[in-house]
């Protein structure tokens, strides 16, 4: 298996139950979403992870029913529909001016006005 490069920003509201399904599919997935990141009035609004995880541990944050049948009763479909609606993943790239372009986690968290 493949590893990729994930950033992944979950919202705040839904970072504890982040945290259990991740450490819950995964020992890699132990200490994930525990970075805040706060608006420009300083309140938290998301948990951050950022770096190198397994493709199919990847996979599983933008598919809700892969992440439903995967984490076996430990969240409901809705929550796991809303995990992915409302979190933001980037795997390290970014359309800006019709191009392809790298972008890091810090660039992310700037372009969407937010800062850590």
């Amino acid at each position: 298996m493949m590893n990729i490069l994930r950033t992944i920003l979950i919202p705040t509201a839904l970072a504890p139950l982040a945290r259990a399904l991740a450490a819950g599919l995964s020992p890699a997935g132990a200490g994930m979403f525990t970075r805040t990141v706060y608006d420009a009035t300083d309140k938290v609004t998301y948990y951050i992870s950022s770096g190198w995880i397994g493709e199919d541990f990847g996979a599983l944050i933008t598919d809700a029913n892969a992440l439903f049948a995967a984490c076996k009763g430990a969240a409901t479909l809705a929550q796991c529909q809303a995990l992915v609606a409302q979190s933001i993943v980037s795997d390290g790239t970014a359309l800006i001016d019709g191009a392809v372009v790298p972008e890091d986690a810090h660039a992310l968290i700037a372009r969407i006005g937010v800062h850590l």
